[in-house]
């Protein structure tokens, strides 16, 4: 194939090919539609940049899908960094970085019982999924983990029919979610209204990675307050956060 120009029609009649190949790739490897579009454009306009380099050595749809790989291990490493700073709910940190690296045992934090031992979070994600708060693969992802604390991200990937990254970056999701609907349904397993204050002004005044002026408003006013009319810019991230931070400085049951 002759060298030709990005913009030139060529380009335009190759991709119509590849695009739905691209597509059914990304809406596997990603944990939601969101991140699969995000992924798809980033692919689109990485071939797009780089078509006049394109000499025909392979068919225009294996070049594109190592473009496409390529991205989807920069886009899952760079989700999986922004959940870095989320922590399981005892405080073991989650999986950072390009998860099919990880085939190790998938270690499960110690999670609030009840009285009979069993643990009640599946009840909870559960609800979260029937309400559209967790995406499929979300819910999938941590209901798995809870079942079989040891399994892997291969093993888990394999179980569920997608990938090693894909559910990494869906449970590190899951888990702030899960946090939040924790604060604000069930605030009495968590030690009730004064546990949570005294656990709020210790996460505001630590020495270490305190609660910001926004966090600190988001959960006074909507799980300290039981306030359900706020919805300043920004509220969701900041209550996963505040959440996040909180519940360190809490004795879980």
């Amino acid at each position: 194939m002759s060298t030709t120009s990005p913009g030139d029609g060529d380009f335009a009649l190759l991709w119509a090919a590849a695009r739905p190949h691209v597509a059914a790739y990304c809406r596997r490897v990603m944990p939601g539609r969101a991140d699969a579009e995000d992924l798809s454009q980033v692919v689109a306009l990485r071939a797009w940049r780089g078509f006049a380099s394109f000499r025909g050595d392979s068919s225009f749809v294996t070049w594109v899908m190592s473009i496409a790989e390529r991205e989807a291990a920069r886009l899952g490493a760079r989700l999986a960094r922004t959940h870095a700073r989320e922590t399981g709910w005892s405080g073991v940190a989650e999986p950072q970085g390009h998860a099919p690296a990880m085939t190790g045992p998938a270690q499960e934090p110690d999670l609030p019982q009840d009285r009979s031992g069993a643990h009640w979070l599946p009840v909870l994600a559960e609800k979260a999924h029937d309400e559209g708060v967790l995406g499929e693969l979300e819910y999938r992802s941590v209901t798995a983990r809870l079942s079989q604390p040891g399994i892997g991200w291969d093993e888990l990937a394999e179980k569920l029919g997608s990938t090693a990254n894909a559910c990494a970056v869906a449970h590190c999701r899951a888990l702030p979610k899960l946090r939040v609907l924790l604060f604000l349904r069930e605030p009495d397993r968590l030690g009730g209204p004064s546990a949570l204050a005294e656990a709020y002004e210790a996460a505001r005044s630590a020495a270490s990675d305190p609660l910001t002026d926004s966090e600190a408003e988001a959960f006074r006013l909507m799980v300290l307050a039981r306030r359900t009319d706020y919805r300043r810019r920004g509220w969701q991230a900041a209550l996963r956060a505040a959440c996040t931070k909180v519940i360190r400085h809490l004795e879980l049951p």
